[in-house]
């Protein structure tokens, strides 16, 4: 007699699979950032959802939604000197997931998300000629290590 098991399918959170890519000490962190209730305000328009969360101060964290790639930026010094996803970042992604707020758009297999971190450019130079600032004054941006860097006489 052939035993069968039961036919289910497991589902992937976005969390689980970016959590692969976060260092193990973000992940933990920020698993208990979410947990205590750290993660506040919340908000999600056009796309980005912005969170307020208070860890030894209170940080702003931004999210950008909608394809295979989770745009993502705090205003925390770990972030801001290492553009690196910190567990202010996992905290929201966690805070949102639990909120039913979607971090991909429908169809996109959580196995296939990445995450990645972008820093927040207050410099409008650095704007090209077709783009324009956000009316919030915020836009995200590539990590200024990516950008060309002038060569050195």
């Amino acid at each position: 007699m052939e035993t069968r098991l039961p036919s289910t399918i497991v589902l992937m959170r976005v969390s689980e699979s970016i959590g692969k890519t976060i260092s193990h000490t973000s992940r933990v962190r920020g698993s208990s950032y979410f947990q205590s209730g750290a993660v506040r305000s919340l908000s999600i328009e056009n796309g980005v959802i912005q969170a307020l969360v208070r860890g030894t101060a209170s940080y702003t964290v931004w999210l950008e939604t909608g394809d295979e790639v989770i745009r993502a930026s705090c205003s925390c010094p770990y972030f801001v000197d290492h553009v690196d996803i910190c567990k202010h970042i996992f905290a929201v992604v966690l805070a949102a997931e639990a909120q039913s707020i979607p971090l991909v758009a429908p169809g996109v297999r959580p196995e296939d998300v990445e995450i990645e971190a972008l820093l927040p450019d207050d410099d409008e130079d650095l704007l090209d000629e077709d783009e324009e600032e956000e009316e919030d004054g915020w836009r995200l941006v590539p990590p200024r290590a990516q950008r060309a860097k002038p060569a050195l006489p």
